[in-house]
């Protein structure tokens, strides 16, 4: 959830957000999704160790990585499609939710496995 919320507040009041007119390619817009990619990347490794150091199973850091990427994906897509207008047509914003959910459930996956060694030396 902390993940949509900052995505979110990052598209209406960062540097590249939609308010500006700036283009996907410009610094700005650059510099925030790397941001953005920083944030999941730590929480979605926090979920993964807490979900290993908590339940003693690695496999729960899998579970754990998803569900938030799934989820964070989910809530990301939405608030892009309300608060930009990059997606205008119906084909565009399935393609923009579909691409945003599975980015983000890779990610989660991927980074909740990252936490999943820390938290099994405990």
């Amino acid at each position: 959830m902390l993940v949509a919320l900052v995505d979110t507040l990052m598209l209406i009041f960062g540097p590249g957000a939609a308010r500006t007119g700036a283009t996907q390619t410009s610094p700005d817009t650059t510099a925030t999704l790397c941001f953005s990619l920083l944030i999941s990347a730590v929480l979605y490794s926090l979920s993964g160790y807490l979900a290993t150091s908590l339940s003693g199973r690695r496999f729960a850091a899998l579970l754990a990585g998803g569900l938030s990427g799934g989820v964070g994906g989910l809530i990301g897509s939405l608030a892009a499609i309300l608060i930009t207008t990059t997606a205008e047509t119906l084909a565009q914003i399935v393609e923009l939710t579909s691409f945003n959910i599975l980015f983000n459930l890779l990610l989660g996956i991927m980074f909740g496995q990252f936490g999943s060694a820390f938290g099994a030396r405990r």
